[in-house]
């Protein structure tokens, strides 16, 4: 196993730590901001497949060539493209009515959480030390 190797599998267990994480206190914020529970309960849906769909995507897209010349836009465009289309297929029918309600697609609503929660996981890591190149 060479250095690269190991780095990418030290950045993985990181990740996957960090995205749990972010998920909780995702998850407690909503809980003491939002009132309406209906609201609540679809956001925290929602976010929770977020972090989980992100946590599966690198573990079975992303971390297999990040790193490596296969790492390209075009492969970092099909990893949030896989993420989405999984996250949609995980949110239910009201959930996605929520969403659209708040006058954006599911699609977009999707991406922008995709992107955040990547940019929270590369900041919580650098900060914690780690590997600044993370899922994306």
């Amino acid at each position: 196993m060479t250095w690269q190797e190991i780095l990418v599998t030290l950045v993985g267990i990181v990740l996957t730590a960090l995205a749990s994480w972010l998920v909780a206190w995702l998850t407690q914020l909503i809980n003491t901001k939002i009132k309406d529970a209906k609201a609540r309960a679809f956001l925290s849906t929602a976010l929770e497949v977020v972090g989980r769909t992100v946590k599966v995507t690198y573990q079975t897209f992303v971390s297999n060539i990040k790193g490596t010349e296969e790492w390209t836009e075009e492969a970092q465009k099909e990893a949030l493209r896989r993420a989405i289309e999984a996250a949609r297929a995980q949110l239910t029918a009201d959930v996605q009515d929520y969403i659209t309600k708040s006058g954006t697609s599911v699609d977009e609503w999707l991406r922008q959480q995709i992107e955040a929660s990547i940019y929270d996981l590369k900041a919580k890591n650098k900060t914690s030390g780690g590997e600044a190149n993370e899922s994306r």
